[in-house]
C-alpha cells in the first residue's frame, strides 16, 4: 500500500468543520473571536493543516505513543520501533477526520473550564512538513458526549465518548496484532516439535500453488498449523518486558508447542506456546529472542 493511499484529504475535514461553526455557532454568544473567511480559510491549509498524515502522536499524562508511516509500514518510534497496527492506525484516522462527529459549541474562551489541561488525552496528526493539528480530550459534557479542544480552529466541540474511549497510551493497543508475520511463498519449511518430538513441514509450489506436506504428520496435521501460522492474531499482550524467569512461570520455557518458521533467505522464527490455565480456547505465547508474552486462540 502506497504513502498516497494512507493518505487522509484533511482539507475536506477543514472545510466541512468551518461549515459546520458557521452554520451551527450556538446563539451563546453574538460577538465570536475567530471567524471563518475566505483568507483565514486559505491561510490555514496554507500554515499548517496536515494534507497526508504520516504521523500520530497521542499523550496522556506522562505516557506518549509516537508513531511514523515509514516505507509503507507503520512504525511506534518511541518504542524500539516495533510495527504498528496498522488496522488500528486507519479506523482511528478514518474515524476522527470525519467532521460529523463533531458538535461545535464554542471558540475557546476558558480551556481550564472544559476540562482540558496539560494532562488531557491528546492526540495529533501531521505530515512530513510538520505541518499538524490536535484533539484534545476535556470533561464529560452529557452521559453519552465529552468535550474536545480542536487546535487548528481553537475551538471547542462535543464528541460522543466511545471515539474517544477507544484510544489509549497503552502500548499493545498501538501494536500488530501480526506477532509472526508469514508469507507461505517465503517459507521454505517449519519444524514443528511437540512431545518431544519434532516434526518437519515442507512447503511445496507447484504452479504457484502452494500445500504443505511432512513425513510424519497427516494432510489436515500439516493444514492445520500453516492456517495457524496464517490467520492467527494476538488478542492480548501480557508484557513486553519478560525475563527468562517470567517465562518460566508461565512454562513457556517447556512449552507444549515450539513451532519455527524458516525462509529461503536462511532467517528463523520459533514460537513457544503453552495451554492457558484459565480459558481453555486461548494459550500463551512468545517469541523465543524477545520479551514478549502475548496470548493467541487455540488451534
Amino acid at each position: 500500500m502506497s504513502n498516497k493511499q494512507w493518505g487522509i484529504p484533511i482539507a475536506l475535514f477543514l472545510a466541512s468543520m468551518a461549515l459546520l461553526f458557521y452554520y451551527s455557532a450556538p446563539p451563546t454568544y453574538s460577538s465570536p473571536s475567530f471567524a471563518i473567511t475566505a483568507d483565514s480559510y486559505d491561510q490555514i491549509l496554507i500554515d499548517g493543516l496536515p494534507q497526508q498524515i504520516t504521523n500520530v502522536s497521542f499523550s496522556h499524562y506522562d505516557s506518549s505513543i509516537n508513531i511514523k508511516l515509514e516505507d509503507k509500514q507503520w512504525i511506534i518510534t518511541n518504542h524500539n520501533n516495533i510495527v504498528a497496527d496498522s488496522t488500528y492506525i486507519y479506523n482511528t484516522l478514518v474515524t476522527i477526520t470525519d467532521s460529523s462527529i463533531f458538535e461545535p459549541v464554542e471558540t475557546t474562551q476558558d480551556l481550564a473550564s472544559y476540562g482540558i489541561t496539560s494532562d488531557s488525552k491528546k492526540l495529533t496528526l501531521s505530515d512530513e512538513t510538520g505541518a499538524e493539528f490536535s484533539i484534545t480530550l476535556g470533561k464529560i459534557a452529557s452521559g453519552s458526549q465529552y468535550y474536545v479542544h480542536l487546535s487548528y480552529l481553537d475551538s471547542i466541540c462535543v464528541i460522543d465518548k466511545y471515539h474517544f474511549d477507544q484510544l489509549s497510551a497503552n502500548l499493545n493497543v498501538w501494536r500488530t496484532k501480526e506477532y509472526l508475520p508469514f508469507d507461505i511463498a517465503d517459507t521454505s519449511e517449519i519444524v514443528v516439535v511437540t512431545n518431544n518430538q519434532s516434526h518437519k513441514i515442507t512447503i511445496n509450489n507447484v504452479d504457484e500453488a502452494y500445500y504443505a506436506t511432512s513425513n510424519t504428520l497427516s494432510e489436515e496435521g500439516c493444514n492445520t498449523f500453516v492456517k495457524f501460522l496464517q490467520q492467527t492474531r494476538a488478542v492480548e499482550f501480557v508484557t513486553a518486558e519478560a525475563t527468562d524467569e517470567i517465562k518460566s512461570m508461565y512454562s513457556l520455557d517447556n512449552p507444549l508447542f515450539s513451532i519455527t518458521v524458516k525462509t529461503f533467505d536462511g532467517k528463523s522464527t520459533t514460537v513457544n506456546l503453552v495451554q492457558s490455565p484459565y480459558t481453555p480456547t486461548e494459550m500463551y505465547a512468545t517469541i523465543v529472542g524477545t520479551g514478549d508474552i502475548f496470548i493467541v486462540p487455540t488451534f
